[in-house]
Protein backbone atom coordinates (compact mmCIF):
# COMPACT_ATOMS: atom_id res chain seq x y z
CA UNK A 1 0.00 0.00 0.00
CA UNK A 2 1.35 3.42 -1.00
CA UNK A 3 2.11 5.73 1.93
CA UNK A 4 0.83 9.19 0.93
CA UNK A 5 1.86 10.79 4.21
CA UNK A 6 4.42 13.53 3.46
CA UNK A 7 5.80 11.57 0.50
CA UNK A 8 6.77 14.78 -1.32
CA UNK A 9 8.71 16.08 1.68
CA UNK A 10 10.39 12.73 2.31
CA UNK A 11 11.33 12.28 -1.35
CA UNK A 12 12.61 15.84 -1.63
CA UNK A 13 14.89 15.31 1.36
CA UNK A 14 16.31 12.16 -0.28
CA UNK A 15 16.93 14.08 -3.49
CA UNK A 16 18.70 16.89 -1.62
CA UNK A 17 20.93 14.39 0.14
CA UNK A 18 21.93 12.84 -3.21
CA UNK A 19 22.46 16.19 -4.95
CA UNK A 20 24.63 17.63 -2.17
CA UNK A 21 27.15 14.86 -2.82
CA UNK A 22 27.44 15.58 -6.55
CA UNK A 23 30.16 18.20 -6.95
CA UNK A 24 29.18 19.37 -10.45
CA UNK A 25 25.57 20.16 -9.51
CA UNK A 26 25.77 23.76 -8.29
CA UNK A 27 22.22 24.26 -7.08
CA UNK A 28 18.67 22.98 -6.98
CA UNK A 29 15.26 24.61 -6.76
CA UNK A 30 11.65 23.46 -6.93
CA UNK A 31 9.01 25.05 -9.14
CA UNK A 32 5.24 24.79 -9.43
CA UNK A 33 2.99 23.72 -6.58
CA UNK A 34 5.84 22.58 -4.32
CA UNK A 35 7.53 25.98 -4.64
CA UNK A 36 4.24 27.82 -4.10
CA UNK A 37 3.29 25.65 -1.13
CA UNK A 38 -0.13 24.68 -2.50
CA UNK A 39 0.69 21.04 -3.29
CA UNK A 40 -1.24 18.04 -2.01
CA UNK A 41 -0.54 14.31 -1.60
CA UNK A 42 -0.90 13.74 -5.34
CA UNK A 43 1.27 16.59 -6.67
CA UNK A 44 4.39 15.93 -8.72
CA UNK A 45 7.80 17.20 -7.67
CA UNK A 46 9.12 19.58 -10.33
CA UNK A 47 12.70 20.68 -9.79
CA UNK A 48 15.70 22.15 -11.57
CA UNK A 49 19.30 21.06 -11.18
CA UNK A 50 21.90 23.68 -12.08
CA UNK A 51 24.93 21.91 -13.52
CA UNK A 52 28.41 23.27 -14.23
CA UNK A 53 28.25 24.13 -17.94
CA UNK A 54 31.53 22.35 -18.73
CA UNK A 55 30.32 19.17 -17.03
CA UNK A 56 26.70 19.32 -18.21
CA UNK A 57 26.79 16.44 -20.70
CA UNK A 58 28.82 14.29 -18.33
CA UNK A 59 26.39 14.82 -15.45
CA UNK A 60 23.33 14.27 -17.64
CA UNK A 61 24.60 10.85 -18.68
CA UNK A 62 24.29 9.82 -15.02
CA UNK A 63 20.65 10.99 -14.74
CA UNK A 64 19.23 7.52 -14.24
CA UNK A 65 21.83 6.63 -11.63
CA UNK A 66 21.05 9.85 -9.74
CA UNK A 67 17.31 9.11 -9.79
CA UNK A 68 17.85 5.51 -8.67
CA UNK A 69 19.73 6.70 -5.60
CA UNK A 70 16.48 8.28 -4.45
CA UNK A 71 14.23 5.24 -4.94
CA UNK A 72 13.11 2.37 -7.17
CA UNK A 73 12.02 3.51 -10.63
CA UNK A 74 8.72 2.41 -12.11
CA UNK A 75 8.97 4.33 -15.40
CA UNK A 76 10.99 7.14 -17.05
CA UNK A 77 10.64 9.63 -19.90
CA UNK A 78 12.78 12.38 -21.42
CA UNK A 79 12.04 15.73 -23.06
CA UNK A 80 14.51 18.33 -24.32
CA UNK A 81 13.47 21.97 -24.03
CA UNK A 82 15.28 25.22 -24.76
CA UNK A 83 16.04 25.86 -21.11
CA UNK A 84 16.68 22.32 -19.83
CA UNK A 85 16.78 18.61 -20.44
CA UNK A 86 13.99 16.97 -18.48
CA UNK A 87 14.34 13.47 -17.08
CA UNK A 88 10.98 12.48 -15.65
CA UNK A 89 10.53 9.47 -13.43
CA UNK A 90 7.74 7.69 -11.64
CA UNK A 91 8.94 6.00 -8.47
CA UNK A 92 7.56 2.77 -7.09
CA UNK A 93 5.49 4.77 -4.60
CA UNK A 94 3.67 6.24 -7.66
CA UNK A 95 5.16 9.71 -7.19
CA UNK A 96 6.33 11.56 -10.30
CA UNK A 97 9.52 13.61 -10.09
CA UNK A 98 10.63 15.75 -13.02
CA UNK A 99 14.37 16.43 -12.90
CA UNK A 100 15.15 19.41 -15.17
CA UNK A 101 18.89 19.60 -15.87
CA UNK A 102 20.06 23.07 -16.86
CA UNK A 103 23.11 25.35 -16.88
CA UNK A 104 23.73 29.10 -16.84
CA UNK A 105 24.02 29.24 -20.62
CA UNK A 106 20.48 27.99 -21.34
CA UNK A 107 18.71 28.80 -18.06
CA UNK A 108 15.61 30.96 -17.89
CA UNK A 109 13.05 31.23 -15.09
CA UNK A 110 9.33 31.76 -15.71
CA UNK A 111 7.55 30.24 -12.72
CA UNK A 112 7.50 30.50 -8.95
CA UNK A 113 10.60 28.84 -7.47
CA UNK A 114 12.08 27.91 -4.11
CA UNK A 115 15.81 27.38 -3.73
CA UNK A 116 16.63 24.11 -1.95
CA UNK A 117 20.40 23.89 -2.47
CA UNK A 118 22.78 26.79 -3.20
CA UNK A 119 26.43 25.83 -3.59
CA UNK A 120 27.26 29.10 -5.41
CA UNK A 121 26.12 31.34 -2.58
CA UNK A 122 24.16 33.68 -4.85
CA UNK A 123 21.64 31.44 -6.58
CA UNK A 124 18.66 33.63 -5.64
CA UNK A 125 20.29 36.61 -7.37
CA UNK A 126 21.12 34.51 -10.45
CA UNK A 127 17.57 33.23 -10.77
CA UNK A 128 16.21 36.74 -10.37
CA UNK A 129 18.30 37.94 -13.32
CA UNK A 130 17.18 35.00 -15.45
CA UNK A 131 13.47 35.72 -15.01
CA UNK A 132 11.55 35.72 -18.29
CA UNK A 133 8.01 37.09 -18.56
CA UNK A 134 6.00 35.08 -21.07
CA UNK A 135 3.02 36.91 -22.49
CA UNK A 136 0.32 34.41 -23.40
CA UNK A 137 -2.78 35.60 -25.22
CA UNK A 138 -5.81 33.47 -24.17
CA UNK A 139 -7.63 34.49 -27.35
CA UNK A 140 -4.70 33.29 -29.48
CA UNK A 141 -4.80 29.94 -27.71
CA UNK A 142 -8.52 29.61 -28.51
CA UNK A 143 -7.75 30.33 -32.16
CA UNK A 144 -5.06 27.63 -32.16
CA UNK A 145 -7.61 25.08 -30.98
CA UNK A 146 -10.21 26.20 -33.51
CA UNK A 147 -7.88 26.00 -36.50
CA UNK A 148 -7.71 22.19 -36.49
CA UNK A 149 -11.31 21.35 -35.59
CA UNK A 150 -12.75 21.61 -39.13
CA UNK A 151 -9.97 19.37 -40.50
CA UNK A 152 -10.59 16.77 -37.81
CA UNK A 153 -14.32 16.85 -38.46
CA UNK A 154 -13.84 16.46 -42.22
CA UNK A 155 -11.50 13.51 -41.65
CA UNK A 156 -14.04 11.86 -39.36
CA UNK A 157 -16.85 12.35 -41.90
CA UNK A 158 -14.82 10.68 -44.64
CA UNK A 159 -13.69 7.81 -42.42
CA UNK A 160 -17.29 7.16 -41.42
CA UNK A 161 -18.43 7.23 -45.03
CA UNK A 162 -15.77 4.56 -45.76
CA UNK A 163 -16.92 2.56 -42.71
CA UNK A 164 -13.42 2.88 -41.21
CA UNK A 165 -14.60 2.82 -37.61
CA UNK A 166 -11.30 2.89 -35.70
CA UNK A 167 -9.93 5.98 -37.51
CA UNK A 168 -13.33 7.66 -37.13
CA UNK A 169 -13.38 6.91 -33.41
CA UNK A 170 -9.83 8.26 -33.08
CA UNK A 171 -11.00 11.54 -34.65
CA UNK A 172 -13.94 11.61 -32.22
CA UNK A 173 -11.52 11.27 -29.30
CA UNK A 174 -9.43 14.12 -30.72
CA UNK A 175 -12.51 16.32 -31.04
CA UNK A 176 -13.63 15.50 -27.51
CA UNK A 177 -10.22 16.52 -26.13
CA UNK A 178 -10.29 19.77 -28.11
CA UNK A 179 -13.75 20.56 -26.75
CA UNK A 180 -12.52 20.05 -23.19
CA UNK A 181 -9.55 22.36 -23.86
CA UNK A 182 -11.90 24.94 -25.36
CA UNK A 183 -14.10 24.82 -22.28
CA UNK A 184 -10.99 25.38 -20.16
CA UNK A 185 -9.80 28.32 -22.28
CA UNK A 186 -13.23 29.92 -22.38
CA UNK A 187 -13.62 29.67 -18.61
CA UNK A 188 -10.12 30.45 -17.32
CA UNK A 189 -9.50 34.00 -16.21
CA UNK A 190 -5.82 33.85 -17.12
CA UNK A 191 -3.50 31.40 -18.93
CA UNK A 192 -2.56 28.18 -17.11
CA UNK A 193 -5.07 28.74 -14.32
CA UNK A 194 -5.85 25.42 -12.65
CA UNK A 195 -9.61 24.98 -12.85
CA UNK A 196 -11.48 22.78 -10.44
CA UNK A 197 -14.17 20.25 -11.19
CA UNK A 198 -15.25 20.25 -14.84
CA UNK A 199 -18.89 20.34 -13.75
CA UNK A 200 -18.26 23.60 -11.88
CA UNK A 201 -16.99 25.56 -14.87
CA UNK A 202 -18.92 24.17 -17.82
CA UNK A 203 -22.54 24.74 -18.70
CA UNK A 204 -24.63 21.73 -17.63
CA UNK A 205 -26.06 21.33 -21.12
CA UNK A 206 -22.55 21.11 -22.59
CA UNK A 207 -21.54 18.56 -19.96
CA UNK A 208 -24.59 16.44 -20.75
CA UNK A 209 -23.98 16.64 -24.50
CA UNK A 210 -20.34 15.67 -24.05
CA UNK A 211 -21.38 12.56 -22.12
CA UNK A 212 -23.56 11.63 -25.09
CA UNK A 213 -20.42 11.25 -27.23
CA UNK A 214 -19.19 8.24 -25.24
CA UNK A 215 -20.49 5.41 -27.40
CA UNK A 216 -20.12 1.88 -28.78
CA UNK A 217 -18.00 1.38 -31.88
CA UNK A 218 -20.84 1.33 -34.41
CA UNK A 219 -21.46 3.44 -37.49
CA UNK A 220 -24.78 4.93 -36.37
CA UNK A 221 -23.52 5.64 -32.87
CA UNK A 222 -20.45 7.36 -34.30
CA UNK A 223 -22.73 9.33 -36.60
CA UNK A 224 -24.93 10.40 -33.68
CA UNK A 225 -21.86 11.33 -31.63
CA UNK A 226 -20.53 13.44 -34.50
CA UNK A 227 -23.83 15.32 -34.74
CA UNK A 228 -23.60 15.96 -31.00
CA UNK A 229 -20.07 17.34 -31.51
CA UNK A 230 -21.47 19.75 -34.10
CA UNK A 231 -24.12 20.85 -31.59
CA UNK A 232 -21.55 21.35 -28.82
CA UNK A 233 -19.25 23.39 -31.05
CA UNK A 234 -22.08 25.63 -32.23
CA UNK A 235 -23.12 26.20 -28.62
CA UNK A 236 -19.55 26.98 -27.53
CA UNK A 237 -19.08 29.33 -30.48
CA UNK A 238 -21.43 31.81 -28.81
CA UNK A 239 -18.77 32.38 -26.15
CA UNK A 240 -15.86 32.75 -28.58
CA UNK A 241 -14.01 35.94 -29.57
CA UNK A 242 -16.16 38.06 -31.89
CA UNK A 243 -13.63 38.04 -34.72
CA UNK A 244 -13.84 34.25 -35.13
CA UNK A 245 -17.51 33.45 -34.42
CA UNK A 246 -18.91 33.95 -37.92
CA UNK A 247 -16.15 32.12 -39.77
CA UNK A 248 -16.07 29.24 -37.30
CA UNK A 249 -19.85 28.80 -37.20
CA UNK A 250 -20.02 28.83 -40.99
CA UNK A 251 -17.38 26.09 -41.24
CA UNK A 252 -19.15 23.92 -38.64
CA UNK A 253 -22.59 24.37 -40.21
CA UNK A 254 -21.22 23.62 -43.70
CA UNK A 255 -19.50 20.45 -42.47
CA UNK A 256 -22.61 19.37 -40.58
CA UNK A 257 -24.75 19.76 -43.70
CA UNK A 258 -22.11 17.91 -45.75
CA UNK A 259 -22.09 15.02 -43.27
CA UNK A 260 -25.89 14.75 -43.36
CA UNK A 261 -25.74 14.63 -47.14
CA UNK A 262 -23.21 11.80 -47.49
CA UNK A 263 -23.93 9.85 -44.27
CA UNK A 264 -27.68 10.08 -43.63
CA UNK A 265 -29.00 8.74 -40.33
Amino acid sequence: MVDLNKRQEKTLEKIKKVVRDIEDIQGMWTVGSLARGDYDSYSDIDLYLLVDRKKFDEVYTTRRNIAEKVGTLLSTFEVEWDNCKLFGVIYKNCLEVDYCYTNLEILDVFDAYHVEIDKLGNLEAILGKKWVEYQVDPEARILEELEFIPYTLLNMIHQLERKNLWPAYHQLETLRNRIIRLVYLLNSRFPDEELGDFEEVVDKDISFMLRETFIRLEVQELRSAMLMVFKILLTLSEEMPTRVIDEFRESIITLRDYSEEIIPL
